[in-house]
């Protein structure tokens, strides 16, 4: 009853607590945080090939060429980007948001095992593998010697940047002083 009483006896001060009420509301409100667009990873897959000795251009018309044509076909495809430098294809297939990326991998590895015939006698069997939105060093690829200075600087270097990534780069250390 008491703010009631004083609302009435004094309009005044009840208008001018209404709108500081307001205000402070419309402060609050600008200052909440908004995801208006989260963070949503697409489902993608990639097919890794090697074959050792070859040149980009026989790896391009050999293997990523064969591949891709073979997987463009994949319901859902949103893009494919492919990279072939010498002694390796990577082909990578990025798939509507709307797609289960197991699904799309299993897809795309029935259609890279019926192709696997027509490549070439020395080139490994294609990899698919799901690529994780999460992962920071998806793309970081290394080739190393055995034992030199810039690999192990290198990998030093990874587990500084991914602390996440500790138990694969000390792995790969291990690798490299063999």
């Amino acid at each position: 009853m008491i703010i009631s009483d004083t609302a009435v006896k004094r309009p005044v001060l009840a208008g001018v607590l209404a709108l500081l009420l307001v205000a402070f509301g419309l402060v609050a409100f600008d200052r909440l945080a908004l995801r208006e667009y989260p963070n949503i990873d697409p489902p993608v897959v990639s097919i890794t090939t090697g074959y050792p000795g070859a040149s980009a251009s026989v790896i391009e018309s050999r293997i990523t060429k064969i591949i891709e044509d073979r997987v463009a076909g994949v319901e859902g495809i949103k893009f494919i980007q492919s990279v072939s430098m010498d002694g390796r294809s990577r082909i990578t297939i990025e798939f509507d948001v709307n797609r289960d990326i197991y699904a799309a991998a299993n897809d795309v590895r029935d259609r890279v095992a019926r192709v696997s015939r027509q490549l070439p006698d020395g080139a490994d069997i294609p990899e698919v593998q799901k690529v994780d939105g999460d992962e920071d060093v998806r793309n970081k690829d290394f080739t190393a010697v055995r034992g030199t200075y810039e690999s192990n600087k290198f990998v030093k270097g990874l587990l500084k940047e991914n602390s996440d990534v500790e138990e694969r780069a000390n792995k790969a250390l291990k690798l490299l002083r063999l």
